[in-house]
């Protein structure tokens, strides 16, 4: 029969019938209605614990009205140690034969050891009586305490050091303490287990009338209904006793019965084609932890691999199970998962089938994490992303829903933690590249080689100047003959107005330029804001949907980005200025004849004619003056032309702004884009910060929980740098003299430099900056600068874009990154996650996690963790460590046997407390009750 081991179940241990001198009620039907109480308050176990008597007819008459009640036989005392009126409670095993405990009782402790036992107002032990009675019959010492009346602290107070020694006597011996209330709970565990072992502190009804059957407090026991499920809840009292309305696992299991596995049933198919009859289970499984033992070999991890199988485990493939892999179970040709079948009932009573243990890929979704054995040595035996990963998962289980900001994933969350960072991040490198463009122009400037050009430059000017005015037209005279100067004038004349339509012209012209340019301009400007506008568009989009998952109750438009759109005043602006463009254009366009060009070429045809009827000397006059308008122009285009960088007007302002000016417009600009990378690198740490925010709580979460690891498991947050030595070095000229000639030398300086970097500190960064810089050209010989260094643009990107800074969060363990860990400690730390961080609320199956442990690390690191999962989860655990079946304290144990001749699995349940699980325990974990007292011998030996 499958057991379902340890659960919890409301207990009294201190109960009066009407064999107690002062029970309310004494009719004969006192019993009856003592044990509808019981039943009405769902009480499962009971101590009968009459004044001075031990009345086994009544006690055998209550169990047989009352079967589905365990009964203990007990009895109430008075003690004469430190006062008369000290009461104890002494309970013994349901398995004793009530009648023999009675004789003795009465031969012993009444007729011999009784003192004024004239009545029972009067009569009490010696306390040392008392215990040699009740720890010969295996028995349990309960004594009154805070609160109660005839208790150890109402009768002896803390006056001097007799009572307070008589107080420590008692402690010594006592099993139990029981307390009026809440308050004498805590101030126990508060004071007095500062000084002694934990034991139960415990309330009970001390009832003495069944009709008025109440309690201060519930007393929950979670044991089997015997008395060594009690003995073994003494043992472990936080574990196993809980005193108030519900333990929080039944409250855990009443809101999630659909993730708590009830039952596992393993069945073969019909029409099998094999004989062999591997299995036929139906088990019951402990909400709580379950540990699965066996013999090497004996199916505990077939049933780990059929438990993950048919809870549809995402991770259960074939390279990863232990049983189920096509090399054993479904080897070809017997492949006999085929022949099996395998069903979970949920604890709502919701049953999964599974019509095959031959592993398929997973379905929709999994019901169970399950954690195989090669699973977890694949993972941990190599620092991949999967690791990572795994360990991201998990974290991400661990946020509330609400704080997952509607991400799928750790990765897609961190993304939107950052997303606004980033954002200036990348606006950031925008501006500092734009920087560095200008940078490195000046720098260009600022070379002497530029400066020796730009003179040369002015000084073949000047000399071409020079020999233009050497070439000034000989002067001719104006003609003085009537006819000549007639026709002189004239020429004059058309000459004034030819100026005056050239001027026209060329105002024109610049007014095509201007219009021309601002219509470029403004469609430029309409791009630009085009673009802003989708954005915001996306931004408010975004707004939208982000306050509808919160479900924002109120007017989200006050929320939204508003703007006036300006796309239709720039279509109007861009309408009217192509219409003006085409008016201005019309009016030196060749082809009207009304044009200002038309009137000058007419003008020009008009001068020609003259020219051609005029003597000679007319002739020469006006070719002289086309020379010298020729030669003056010439003179204007050498001195200043407006657009043209080959002037002397030009150069010499250029050598001016570079004399004068450069070189506070350059500082400038360094400040600028230093200023720019520092905020590049704030930025950077806001991320981190970001980071920490989201490891601080689970951190906070950790430590308790394991605060016996040596350093415990912990995140840090901070900024890490990637090499990027190499392509530095790739942009630098090796060949040349600077602080990086020579390869191994450039190697091994730039590396220096790189390692010099104080993360935490901008100013040891700009150095960084500055030096590698300033090691290209050390006295600031822009000419060498450019020798030195291949690629200025990306050099400079590499330097002041940071992408060599990244913000790096480790996870260490006894601090201990993660790099030095071993795969055993690397399991350890995802074990750890997923049993204290995960707030997944399937079952979780682990096989053999100890593998790979010393015994320290599991009882120390791993046990605790398994104490907290089971709280809030289902574990279940396939094991060969004591530390882990016996220390967590496992509600239900698994004995896996093979009948390797007929190939038959069977398995049993039960619980700790179980006298033949005990034995299976030290048998199979313990190397057998021989092998375990020859080590205790020694343990023994050793100490002493």
């Amino acid at each position: 029969m499958s057991k379902i081991g340890s659960i919890w179940r409301r207990w009294d241990l201190h109960v009066h019938t009407a064999s107690s001198y002062d029970y309310k009620y004494k009719q004969p039907d006192s019993d009856v209605i003592l044990i509808n109480a019981w039943k009405e308050h769902s009480i499962k176990a009971v101590a009968i614990t009459d004044h001075f008597k031990i009345d086994a007819e009544r006690i055998e008459s209550i169990r047989k009205l009352a079967p589905e009640i365990e009964i203990f036989p007990g009895v109430e005392l008075r003690t004469d140690k430190g006062n008369t009126n000290v009461h104890i409670i002494a309970i013994f095993s349901n398995q004793l034969d009530v009648n023999v405990l009675q004789d003795d009782f009465k031969a012993i402790m009444l007729r011999d050891k009784a003192k004024a036992n004239d009545n029972n107002e009067t009569i009490f032990w010696d306390y040392k009586d008392i215990i040699e009675f009740v720890q010969k019959r295996d028995g349990i010492i309960s004594i009154h305490a805070s609160g109660k009346s005839n208790g150890i602290d109402s009768q002896i107070d803390n006056s001097n050091l007799h009572n307070m020694s008589v107080k420590e006597d008692y402690a010594k011996s006592v099993d139990i303490f029981e307390v009026n209330n809440q308050k004498g709970i805590e101030a126990y565990k508060k004071h007095v287990f500062k000084k002694i072992r934990p034991r139960p502190v415990i309330i009970c009804s001390d009832n003495h009338d069944p009709f008025n059957y109440n309690f201060n407090e519930k007393l929950w026991v979670k044991a089997d209904l015997t008395f060594r499920g009690l003995k073994q809840a003494i043992e472990h009292p936080d574990e196993r006793i809980f005193i108030g309305d519900e333990p929080p696992k039944i409250t855990h299991q009443n809101l999630n019965a659909q993730y708590i596995i009830d039952s596992i049933s393993i069945n073969k198919n019909d029409n099998c084609k094999n004989n062999e009859q591997w299995f036929s289970s139906a088990l019951t499984l402990n909400p709580a932890l379950v540990t699965i033992i066996g013999n090497k070999g004996s199916g505990k991890s077939a049933l780990s691999d059929i438990l993950g199988l048919a809870g549809n485990a995402s991770n259960l493939k074939n390279n990863v199970a232990s049983f189920l892999n096509d090399q054993r179970f479904n080897r070809k040709p017997k492949r006999f998962g085929k022949d099996y079948s395998a069903s979970l009932k949920w604890l709502d009573g919701h049953i999964d089938t599974l019509d095959s243990l031959e592993i398929s890929p997973p379905r929709e979704h999994s019901k169970v994490q399950y954690l195989p054995q090669k699973y977890i040595e694949n993972i941990c035996s190599n620092l991949d992303d999967g690791f990572q990963d795994e360990i991201n998962n998990v974290l991400f289980t661990y946020l509330e829903d609400s704080q997952k900001l509607g991400a799928k994933s750790f990765d897609e969350f961190i993304s939107k933690r950052t997303h606004n960072v980033e954002l200036v991040i990348n606006d950031l490198k925008g501006k500092i590249k734009k920087v560095n463009t200008t940078i490195i122009s000046l720098e260009n400037k600022m070379k002497s080689s530029y400066i020796r050009t730009l003179k040369e430059q002015e000084k073949e000017l000047q000399g071409e100047l020079q020999r233009q005015l050497d070439q000034e037209p000989t002067t001719v005279k104006k003609p003085e003959h009537v006819e000549s100067a007639t026709n002189t004038s004239r020429i004059e004349e058309i000459d004034i107005q030819i100026e005056e339509l050239q001027q026209k012209i060329d105002s024109t012209q610049h007014t095509v330029n201007r219009y021309s340019n601002a219509h470029s301009q403004t469609k430029n400007l309409q791009t630009k804001i085009e673009i802003e506008m989708s954005r915001i568009d996306d931004i408010n989009a975004e707004v939208e949907y982000e306050l509808k998952l919160m479900e924002f109750e109120s007017d989200a438009s006050s929320f939204l980005i508003k703007y006036d759109s300006p796309l239709v005043r720039f279509d109007q602006l861009l309408e009217s200025q192509e219409e003006n463009i085409k008016i201005t254009k019309a009016l030196i366009d060749t082809s009207n004849n009304d044009s200002l060009i038309s009137k000058q070429m007419k003008l020009f045809e008009e001068k020609q004619v003259l020219i051609d009827q005029s003597n000679a000397e007319t002739k020469a006059y006006q070719k002289y003056l086309a020379d010298y308008n020729t030669w003056e122009k010439s003179i204007k285009k050498i001195q200043e032309d407006p657009g043209s960088v080959n002037t002397i007007s030009y150069i010499t302002n250029e050598i001016k702004y570079i004399e004068n000016e450069l070189n506070d417009e350059y500082q400038s600009l360094l400040s600028e884009r230093y200023i720019l990378v520092e905020e590049l690198y704030k930025s950077k740490r806001k991320i981190v910060d970001i980071y920490k925010d989201i490891y601080s709580p689970i951190d906070a979460d950790l430590r308790p929980i394991l605060s016996d690891f040596e350093n415990g498991i912990s995140f840090s947050s901070g900024l890490k740098r990637t090499n990027i030595t190499a392509k530095l070095l790739s942009n630098i000229n090796k060949q040349h003299t600077s602080l990086f000639s020579g390869i191994d030398n450039a190697t091994q300086q730039m590396h220096r430099l790189f390692e010099e970097i104080d993360l935490t500190s901008f100013d040891s960064l700009k150095i960084f900056i500055d030096e590698v810089i300033k090691g290209c050209t050390p006295d600031n010989d822009y000419d060498k600068l450019d020798h030195v260094i291949t690629d200025k643009a990306t050099l400079y990107s590499l330097l002041c874009e940071l992408d060599y800074i990244d913000v790096d969060y480790s996870l260490t363990l006894d601090s201990k990154d993660l790099t030095q860990l071993s795969p055993g400690e690397r399991g350890l730390v995802l074990l750890v996650f997923y049993l204290v961080l995960s707030k997944d609320k399937v079952p979780i199956i682990i096989d053999q996690p100890e593998d790979n442990l010393d015994n320290q690390s599991i009882f120390s690191k791993l046990v605790p963790c398994i104490q907290k999962a089971k709280l809030k989860r289902q574990v279940i655990i396939v094991t060969h460590n004591p530390n882990i079946a016996v220390a967590c304290d496992s509600e239900q144990i698994i004995v896996a046997d093979i009948d390797k001749k007929n190939s038959t699995i069977n398995y049993v349940t039960g619980s700790i407390e179980d006298e033949q699980f005990n034995l299976n325990l030290i048998d199979i974990l313990e190397g057998t009750q021989p092998a375990f007292n020859l080590r205790e011998r020694k343990y023994i030996l050793t100490a002493t």
